[in-house]
């Protein structure tokens, strides 16, 4: 899904004048703090938001979380609420690590439009011309008293569905579909850290897909499986691709698939409520190990990090006099691209979103739960970060705090209505 998109108060160190009109997108502006004024934004209805943030910590909803805003390129509000780690009182702040999960996508799909503005790959190229694993898929029909039955794939995965999640790859195999292999797949335990992205998608092959190639909006593994192509035509592994292509050019200092020791008390511990806030220690220390570099999950990052990556989207591929995409390529990515697909998801509301290339992009606000405009792009992750990039506001915003399940409660839909509130004009 998509939206165009840390917590103790902010101090803003600056007030920097910007022109109403965007600049240009070779220019070489700073990505700065600013007076909120500045960007057209009231420091007094942020303080609306910052009272409905603090509530969720209030009320012990959540630990603590981190919230950004900017506006015309600059930052106008960051600011941190609550606690990075309860049992210890440690309080958050704005440079504190969270594990992004799902927000690993954006940036998968952006590596890969790297590759293909370079002409090494098509995204019409078939998985199979990289991955040879993927050259006889079978589609998965049923399983009936012990026998499963599969049909032969009707076309060959493509990059771009890879990327939309059309693959016809899920997160495993449904048990009501096929109890067998469904027992096999939790088996293979595709993304134990312990696995190479090389053997975990290997092992995602070997299983087959739960629809035809192009028919079906499935959320999956398809982006991890993208990854894996990333690796092989850069012939680097993937994680150093992102450092090299990305986070280092756009100075996304605290970004990556492990953090190192001396920064592990910045990062926030991980909830869930279970008769209260109580620690969730099921992805509690990955963050120290590291994961298998996979392109659907496993990235750290800060509120400041990711926004940099968000603003140089939003500024169509750059950012800081850094060119890391031309707007084409950042275009297609927020472009609904789901056309007679089948939406095969019950939590994603396809008449509200559609989706483009690792992101939601909003369509008809009239199934809408936020302000959000029409063409307003980005993605959440599954331990309730969010980030969206709203083109016609000329907005981007991250919202970053660590509670298992998303979505238990519609705290970035609160959220975003109170980012939209605080608009005060152009």
């Amino acid at each position: 899904m998509i939206l165009r998109p840390c917590l103790v108060s902010f101090l803003v160190l600056g007030c920097f004048c910007t022109a109403m009109a965007e600049p240009s997108p070779d220019s070489p502006y700073h990505f700065s703090k600013t007076d909120p004024v500045q960007v057209g934004i009231s420091a007094e209805r942020l303080e609306q938001l910052n009272h409905s943030v603090q509530g969720f910590v209030d009320r012990g909803e959540i630990a603590g979380a981190v919230t950004l805003i900017a506006r015309r390129g600059q930052i106008a509000h960051c600011k941190a609420y609550g606690w990075r780690d309860v049992e210890t009182k440690s309080p958050m702040q704005t440079d504190c690590i969270f594990r992004m999960f799902s927000m690993t996508k954006p940036v998968t799909c952006a590596a890969l439009m790297i590759l293909v503005e370079e002409g090494k790959v098509l995204l019409t190229d078939p998985v199979a011309k990289y991955l040879p694993e993927f050259a006889e898929m079978k589609v998965l029909i049923e399983e009936i008293d012990g026998e499963i039955t599969t049909v032969p794939a009707e076309r060959p995965i493509t990059l771009q569905q890879l990327a939309m999640h059309t693959s016809g790859i899920g997160y495993g195999i449904p048990s009501e579909l096929s109890p067998t292999l469904a027992k096999q797949a939790a088996e293979a335990d595709f993304f134990n850290p312990n696995n190479p992205l090389e053997k975990a998608i290997k092992s995602i092959a070997s299983f087959p897909l739960l629809h035809q190639p192009g028919s079906t909006w499935e959320y999956g593994a398809s982006i991890d499986v993208l990854a894996r192509v990333i690796e092989v035509v850069a012939e680097q592994p993937y994680g150093d691709f992102l450092k090299e292509r990305l986070f280092g050019p756009l100075q996304m200092v605290d970004t990556g698939f492990m953090t190192p020791e001396a920064d592990w008390d910045r990062v926030a511990s991980l909830y869930t409520n279970n008769g209260g806030l109580k620690r969730n220690l099921d992805y509690e220390d990955y963050y120290k190990i590291g994961i298998h570099h996979g392109g659907g999950s496993g990235l750290l990052s800060t509120a400041m990090d990711y926004a940099r990556f968000a603003q140089m989207l939003a500024h169509g591929g750059t950012l800081d006099g850094v060119r890391i995409l031309s707007p084409q390529s950042v275009q297609r990515m927020a472009t609904n691209l789901i056309r007679e697909e089948e939406n095969n998801t019950p939590w994603f509301n396809d008449k509200a979103y559609g989706f483009g290339l690792g992101v939601r992009v909003v369509k008809d606000p009239a199934y809408l739960d936020t302000l959000a405009s029409v063409g307003t792009w980005g993605w959440n992750g599954f331990a309730t970060t969010e980030f969206f990039i709203d083109p016609e506001e000329e907005l981007v915003s991250v919202f970053l705090t660590q509670y298992i399940p998303t979505n238990a409660k519609p705290w970035w839909q609160i959220y975003t209505n109170m980012v939209y509130q605080s608009i005060q004009g152009r």
